[in-house]
């Protein structure tokens, strides 16, 4: 069964509220651990409360940007039809052999993350992104390399969605 961008879109805010919950979660436990630690160091390497209070800050301000990528998730606007790499659209590149396909969600945020279409995996990447740098704005067929970490890769736009 193929699923639509609506269903792929639905799976990632699952995934996404999924993560808020689990890091609202830890960032309470650190906020719990930093109120009930020692107030002073007990030795010289004691900084517990305070170790725990900037973890508890970084999880709250993650659990904010998750939240804010469901929030956009949520209003984003999937063209139909397009003619060029855009942000909602579905993108298979081939490499330049022909022999190899790797298929790309391009989203405005969640970069990163895997999901199931029912015929494999596909990666969200955002236009920030090296990858998404390069395709943006192309068409069908348009050949384009891209440094990643592994070296420069050649592709090309092989559908779009």
């Amino acid at each position: 069964m193929k699923l639509s961008k609506q269903d792929l879109v639905a799976q990632l805010i699952e995934k996404a509220q999924d993560g808020v919950e689990i890091l609202a979660t830890a960032a309470e436990s650190s906020r719990q651990d930093s109120i009930q630690a020692e107030g002073r160091m007990q030795t010289r390497y004691g900084c517990s409360k305070e170790l725990n209070g900037y973890l508890a800050d970084g999880l709250n301000a993650r659990v904010s940007q998750r939240a804010n990528d469901v929030g956009r998730l949520r209003s984003l606007r999937l063209p139909q039809d397009p003619f060029s790499v855009q942000e909602g659209c579905l993108v298979r590149l081939e490499d330049v052999e022909g022999e190899r396909f790797v298929d790309y969600f391009v989203l405005p945020c969640c970069g990163g993350e895997n999901l199931e279409t029912g015929n494999g995996e596909l990666t969200v990447v955002t236009p920030e992104s090296p990858i998404g740098k390069a395709m943006f704005g192309l068409g069908f067929g348009d050949p384009f390399s891209v440094t990643l970490g592994n070296g420069e890769k050649q592709y090309r736009v092989a559908n779009i969605t």
